[in-house]
């Protein structure tokens, strides 16, 4: 999807992987708990344990295949270390049919351009991840790539993200790096960060 000459949607970057989870730490820094929706796994994983941001990380992935391959590129030995615990599930069905509540939540499952994906980014989804988290917790996620400016149709994406988070959320943040990261959360200690966007 294109907005004149620029992505509206794309592949992700690496660097937008450890965008989220340093952005994360930064957010809650008290975080002991952090569930991982989708996406690669070894990179995220092995920075946040370098760094010990969380005692206990949930990495939830319907495909085995995927999994097991991105475990094979964790640095600790065993291959799954005692903080990490896999999840083979539907990312949006761990979310509505779990009950374990975390301080951190990363959706990591691709930008909403299918309907596969899209589940991931609904006001029915973003309440039932509020419901996951602690009184303290974070959800984040990124979409698009910014540019110099930000176009009408971009402006009405984040707008139309924005106004769905808000029927679960009190604090939206949108801090434009590699992607555009979404921080939403009932903690007003999220607004407290220089360089972001508030809505």
């Amino acid at each position: 999807i294109f907005s004149g000459s620029r992505p509206l949607s794309g592949n992700r970057r690496p660097e937008s992987d450890e965008e989220l989870v340093l952005t994360a730490h930064c957010l809650n820094p008290e975080a002991r708990s952090a569930a991982w929706l989708g996406g690669p796994l070894a990179e995220p994983y092995n920075l946040a344990h370098k760094y010990k941001f969380w005692n206990r990380y949930v990495y939830v992935n319907p495909d085995r295949d995927f999994v097991d391959l991105e475990s094979r590129r964790l640095n600790d030995e065993p291959r799954r270390p005692s903080t990490l615990k896999m999840e083979y599930q539907d990312l949006r069905g761990y979310i509505r049919e779990g009950s374990e509540r975390f301080d951190i939540i990363i959706v990591n499952g691709g930008e909403p351009d299918t309907l596969a994906t899209n589940r991931l980014f609904t006001s029915e989804f973003f309440r039932q991840a509020a419901a996951r988290l602690t009184d303290r917790g974070v959800l984040l996620f990124f979409v698009l790539e910014p540019g110099n400016y930000i176009s009408e149709a971009e402006g009405e994406f984040l707008a139309s993200m924005a106004e769905s988070l808000h029927a679960s959320f009190r604090y939206i943040t949108i801090l434009p790096f590699s992607r555009y990261v979404f921080a939403a959360s009932n903690f007003p200690e999220i607004k407290q960060h220089a360089g972001t966007i508030d809505v």
